[in-house]
């Protein structure tokens, strides 16, 4: 009996992906991903495949084009962080964030404009959508609203509901964009600790762990610009994987640290990069920076990152590329000597190109400079200093 149920299992899901035109698609990841593709079949044949989460990320775009962007994972049931979290809850819910697997081919259905796009989730569970705007944007916010469900044959999924996200529209309003690194840019992670780092990631969640002091108000005062009504947007930019998405937004928006879009990296999880999570190349880091000046070509930008990783040097290639669209760099001293020389040594080949790199060893560095540059209004900048200490 149980044979035959096998077998009305195998064929019901090969006739489902036959009428559904996706059998090159499973193909195609048998070939690349072999292991991950038998134990997903499997899983799905015996029933053992749970239920699909859509994760929506924050989106941008420019008059032209939109780029919209999630992923659908596997739902492990992670709590909403809690300040009496024990270290135990969250260990766990940090092992259930890196090993929630992507869910392949399922249907994601976007609407914006009163229009319904429709895409499929890759072998990771990532889906991108590119969309042409037909409508003139808001001019009153840089955030417009987006909904995005999951399609199961055809209907909208009614288990997780509609979800809203936002899509970014730099305007008018936007005396410059901002840039920033995430790991001891704003968010304490002691990257170049590997203990101290696994540590805070493992054992603490988006309420108990700590932005670097002075930050999430600079942010605020830089998002505000000169006049203090202007609406900057933000790009975060990490080595982080994107697992680590609602983590980081959940961090902003208790912290009070302006929103911006997330664009991290990806990364299947394995136990033996958990060690190594938020290094490695940073290449990805470079094509995501040039994405964003090469979407915004008449909007200048401020580069902020720290000493600990290779920012300094990733910068200066974004100068060379983009030279007229960097205001200022900004590069926060962890204290190492050795990191800080070579800072310095692009600090002065930058100066050919007619880019300031400022090395600053506390905020109140970056809030004179920011100041002196009219990127700031006085009254943000004392603010700033007011609730600020010594990094």
């Amino acid at each position: 009996m149980g044979s035959r149920q096998n077998q009305g299992n195998f064929w019901g899901i090969l006739k489902y992906l036959l009428l559904r035109n996706r059998l090159w698609r499973v193909l195609r990841r048998a070939i690349y991903y072999p292991i991950k593709t038998l134990k997903y079949l499997i899983k799905k044949a015996i029933g053992w495949d749970g239920t699909p989460l859509l994760v929506p990320y924050r989106s941008f775009g420019n008059k032209d084009i939109v780029f919209f962007r999630g992923r659908v994972v596997e739902n492990y049931g992670i709590p909403s962080p809690k300040f009496k979290d024990s270290r135990f809850r969250n260990l766990l819910s940090m092992l259930k964030r890196y090993k929630s697997p992507g869910w392949p081919d399922v249907e994601v259905k976007v609407l914006f404009e009163g229009k319904v796009l429709e895409t499929v989730t890759d072998e990771e569970g990532f889906f991108e959508i590119y969309y042409f705007p037909e409508q003139e944007q808001d001019e009153t916010t840089i955030w417009q609203n987006v909904t995005y469900a999951l399609s199961v044959d055809g209907k909208v999924n009614t288990m997780q509901g509609m979800l809203n996200a936002e899509v970014l529209f730099p305007n008018s309003q936007s005396q410059f964009g901002i840039i920033s690194d995430v790991d001891d840019t704003f968010l304490e992670s002691h990257s170049t600790l590997k203990l101290k780092k696994v540590r805070l990631m493992a054992l603490k969640n988006a309420l108990t762990r700590k932005p670097l002091k002075g930050v999430p108000s600079f942010y605020r005062a830089l998002k505000n610009g000169v006049n203090g009504e202007a609406n900057n947007p933000f790009f975060y930019v990490s080595s982080s994987e994107w697992n680590l998405y609602e983590m980081l937004r959940d961090f902003c928006e208790h912290w009070n640290i302006p929103r911006g879009v997330f664009m991290l990296r990806d990364m299947e999880f394995s136990i033996f990069k958990f060690w190594r999570a938020g290094s490695g190349s940073h290449q990805h880091k470079l094509n995501k920076i040039d994405r964003v000046l090469t979407m915004y070509p008449d909007l200048p930008f401020i580069l902020i990152g720290d000493s600990g990783q290779h920012d300094a040097l990733i910068y200066e290639e974004v100068v060379m590329k983009h030279p007229h669209q960097v205001k200022a760099i900004y590069i926060r001293d962890i204290g190492n000597p050795k990191r800080s020389s070579n800072v310095l040594t692009v600090i002065q080949r930058l100066k050919e190109y007619g880019v300031e790199m400022i090395l600053a060893r506390s905020i109140d560095e970056m809030v004179d400079d920011a100041l002196n540059k009219n990127f700031i209004s006085p009254k943000s900048a004392e603010k700033v200093l007011s609730e600020s200490d010594k990094f």
